[in-house]
């Protein structure tokens, strides 16, 4: 056996390591047992060659692939776990992304949503409901004299109570519907795929709800416990509004319901909208020239 034949037999037993495909551990033990099985054939053959012959071309050339197989695996396992680890960190990333996205759309006190990302959503129903022409309601709620609660119970108190008029809306929410926090002691909510009939007998109920838990609430001119009012419009998709336009004829309603007593709830009408704007039109033209002759 010449060198030239041992540094073959040295490269081709490396190349094996490298490129079989199978582990370290099986082709090591595969070229040893091929070592052994040449050892024993040249040694029934009759054949002697020198021991460092045979040691550096089967055994040291075996740990030496064993250790670049070895290498070369660490490599690509390494580059599989850096794989991976990118990986996760994009879904931790985006994970976290959504996870602040909640918290900056959600009101800290009550846990309902606030008005942050409420925008969006109703102008997206907005044009749900102009392409299927199925209705949807909004109520805007406010409680009745929550500062004079507040002035009377404390702060800690008040904010109690608020908890109790958001849990209270959501007990009476399905599934797609929408209750937010809008600001202070007003809440809007959005009931999806009802009728007007449907959107007054829940809000009467929720107004039963709220009387029925006996919130304590002296200072109040109405009733000894807590009270809300509620301003209710519908939408059924067959004019163009605005998001803003919407809160403003949900918000007029809950005017009136005020104007009314309190403890109520009003429905939003066109007819009566337009009423009532000639009727502030005209005051406000007598003070005008009231005002002029005064002058």
């Amino acid at each position: 056996m010449t060198w030239r034949g041992s540094l073959i037999i040295a490269f081709a037993t490396m190349f094996a390591y490298l490129c079989s495909g199978l582990r370290p551990k099986t082709t090591f033990m595969s070229c040893m047992c091929a070592a052994i099985i040449t050892c024993l054939f040249l040694w029934w053959d009759g054949v002697h060659r020198p021991i460092w012959i045979i040691s550096n071309t089967l055994i040291l050339s075996n740990l030496v692939g064993l250790a670049l197989a070895v290498l070369a695996i660490s490599t690509e396992r390494i580059r599989f776990l850096q794989s991976i680890i990118i990986e996760y960190d994009k879904k931790i990333y985006s994970f976290l992304n959504e996870h602040f996205i909640r918290l900056s759309q959600q009101d800290t006190l009550t846990l309902l949503g606030n008005r942050r990302g409420f925008e969006q959503q109703l102008m997206d129903e907005i044009q749900y409901t102009q392409t299927y022409k199925k209705p949807f309601s909004l109520l805007f709620i406010d409680v009745d004299y929550f500062k004079l609660y507040n002035d009377c119970y404390g702060h800690d108190q008040g904010d109690q109570a608020l908890i109790r008029v958001a849990q209270t809306l959501l007990r009476h929410l399905d599934d797609g519907d929408t209750a937010i926090r809008y600001g202070g002691e007003e809440f809007v909510v959005l009931l999806k795929d009802v009728q007007e009939d449907q959107a007054k007998v829940i809000s009467q109920h929720i107004l039963d709800d709220i009387a029925l838990q006996k919130i304590e609430h002296r200072q109040s001119s109405i009733a000894d416990h807590l009270t809300i009012s509620i301003g209710l419009t519908m939408f059924n998709g067959d004019h163009d509004i605005g998001y803003s336009d919407l809160l403003k004829q949900a918000d007029q309603a809950l005017y009136h319901a005020k104007s009314m007593g309190r403890n109520c709830y009003y429905v939003w009408n066109r007819e009566q909208a337009e009423l009532n704007l000639y009727s502030d039109l005209t005051q406000l033209e007598r003070a005008t020239q009231v005002l002029k002759k005064t002058v």
